[in-house]
């Protein structure tokens, strides 16, 4: 593992938030005849702290169903009183990027009769304890994070976010996506929105089935 980058963080952070560590101990030293106090963490320990969370674990293990090839077939519910649904059919690659600490997402397919192209990053902060989701479209300049959580048995991811509609003069729209792993090869995904009254109102399904 390239280690220069958490050795580069952690050192910025002995500079910023510790001042009675690293460089700044000469100078309280000379200055004031203060001596780095004795309980404060060596360089070596707080790198040994860090490294407990740089790599990936049993959490991400567990987005691994969803790693390969797929097609899509996707159902849109545009508003309320739409009984049925409009129908899409696309495909989807996601891989494995940075040593297995994150999954890299990529789609297209048709929109409204136009093409659609996205990308998405999904991992899991081993600190924060919470699964972090990252979106970016065609269809806006936006990007849609939200953050979730794993059902007990890991076959269930449940994502809570929010976004901006522009449609709605930048109203704050709350969302909700879950992901159900059907099995090796066949995976759901579901999005959605929080109406005025709370309730939630779906309006996307996808269904991924492997190539």
């Amino acid at each position: 593992m390239n280690l220069r980058t958490p050795a580069m963080c952690v050192a910025a952070a002995l500079w910023c938030a510790a001042p009675g560590l690293a460089q700044h101990s000469d100078r309280h030293d000379h200055d004031n005849g203060m001596s780095q106090p004795a309980d404060a963490p060596s360089f070596d320990e707080m790198m040994a702290e860090w490294m407990k969370y740089a790599e990936p674990a049993e959490h991400h293990r567990l987005l691994q169903p969803m790693i390969g090839d797929w097609h899509v077939m996707g159902k849109m519910w545009m508003d309320p009183s739409q009984s049925e649904p409009t129908v899409m059919h696309g495909e989807a690659h996601h891989e494995w990027v940075l040593g297995g600490r994150f999954m890299l997402i990529k789609y297209k397919s048709e929109f409204m009769g136009m093409p659609f192209e996205g990308m998405g990053m999904n991992g899991y902060d081993r600190y924060l304890q919470q699964y972090q989701s990252f979106w970016w479209d065609t269809f806006g300049t936006m990007t849609y994070q939200s953050v979730g959580t794993v059902s007990p048995d890991g076959k269930v991811f449940t994502y809570q976010g929010a976004m901006q509609d522009p449609a709605m003069g930048g109203a704050l729209k709350k969302t909700k996506d879950v992901i159900r792993i059907i099995s090796n090869d066949k995976h759901v995904m579901q999005m959605h929105h929080q109406m005025p009254d709370g309730s939630w109102m779906k309006v996307m399904e996808l269904t991924y089935t492997r190539k």
